[in-house]
């Protein structure tokens, strides 16, 4: 029987496992068209974490993703553990582990961005190239909830506190 870990520790492994994140599958809702009705839309995108541990993202409003936001902030962000080149044949990437945060994204003012624009930066030297076109933005998340799943079986709903709190612990 394996043990299950407590949520502190999930917290904790989730932000440890989101610090070293520089991409994800970022869900948000499709705006409907004809109907109104809006559906799961996943697209991959860069992230990087403020010093709260709350991703950052840097969008273009041409961006079919930056459009759901403006429209309905609501999002999910999964991030995974990285997989060995060398174990991509034998690994089972279900074992591997996951988290996902889920929350709010809003974008961040423009003139209040300059620590978390050189943060990402930093992340994401390459964006350097587009980061100053006029529809370029830094967005931040706010985090209500996180799923953690450390592997087969090992999964557990960590409030957002615990994880957000855990920064000073995962450098441990």
């Amino acid at each position: 029987m394996t043990n299950k870990p407590s949520s502190r520790q999930s917290a904790r492994d989730a932000r440890r496992l989101a610090e070293t994140a520089t991409s994800g599958a970022l869900a948000t809702v499709r705006r409907g068209k004809s109907d109104g009705i809006g559906h799961p839309y996943v697209s991959k995108v860069g992230v990087c974490l403020d010093t709260h541990g709350a991703p950052l993202f840097l969008f273009s409003t041409l961006a079919a993703h930056t459009q759901d936001l403006i429209a309905d902030h609501r999002a999910s962000l999964l991030l995974e553990a990285p997989m060995l080149e060398k174990d991509a044949q034998t690994v089972n990437p279900l074992e591997l582990a996951r988290t996902t945060l889920v929350g709010k994204i809003d974008r961040i003012d423009s003139g209040c961005d300059d620590q978390e624009r050189a943060k990402y930066l930093a992340c994401h030297p390459s964006a350097q190239k587009y980061a100053n076109f006029g529809d370029f933005s830094l967005w931040r998340m706010t985090i209500e909830k996180i799923h953690y799943v450390g592997g087969f079986g090992l999964s557990k709903w960590v409030k957002a506190a615990d994880y957000l709190g855990s920064g000073e612990d995962s450098k441990a």
